[in-house]
């Protein structure tokens, strides 16, 4: 399993990218990361892309408890976007079944998409200027 990182500069946005098989303890493990990154933890916009992801390993219970970390520790003053972008059927449904239990917590936004392109829209509607050009890739 690895998730790689990048950061698109010009439209504020952490682009988080899964492959393989993902469990609840590498996701934790990546939103603690995160979280303890300023760089990161700062920006308004986030997409992950769980396309090449296996999630099956997820249980209801893992998906609540993610939805209330991520819940105390990002988008709690409303004005985060997180796209999550999955077009396999399983994948897609825990990811649905993520955004209605995190819409509860936080008034930040969460979408799932089955495409990337249409993912990417969304959170560029909302995207603030910025004067750092280009991307920065990370781990």
């Amino acid at each position: 399993m690895t998730i790689e990182t990048k950061i698109d500069n010009e439209n504020q946005i952490r682009i988080s990218t899964v492959t393989g098989k993902l469990t609840y303890e590498d996701m934790l493990s990546k939103l603690k990361e995160i979280y303890s990154d300023q760089e990161l933890y700062d920006l308004p916009y986030s997409l992950w892309d769980i396309r090449q992801a296996n999630v099956s390993s997820f249980t209801t219970k893992q998906i609540q408890k993610l939805a209330e970390f991520v819940a105390g520790n990002w988008g709690m003053e409303g004005s985060k976007k997180t796209a999550i972008v999955a077009d396999k059927t399983f994948n897609f449904g825990l990811s649905r079944m993520y955004e209605k239990t995190l819409e509860f917590k936080t008034p930040s936004t969460t979408m799932v998409f089955h495409n990337y392109d249409e993912a990417l829209a969304w959170i560029k509607k909302g995207t603030l200027p910025s004067s750092l050009p280009g991307e920065t890739i990370i781990g």
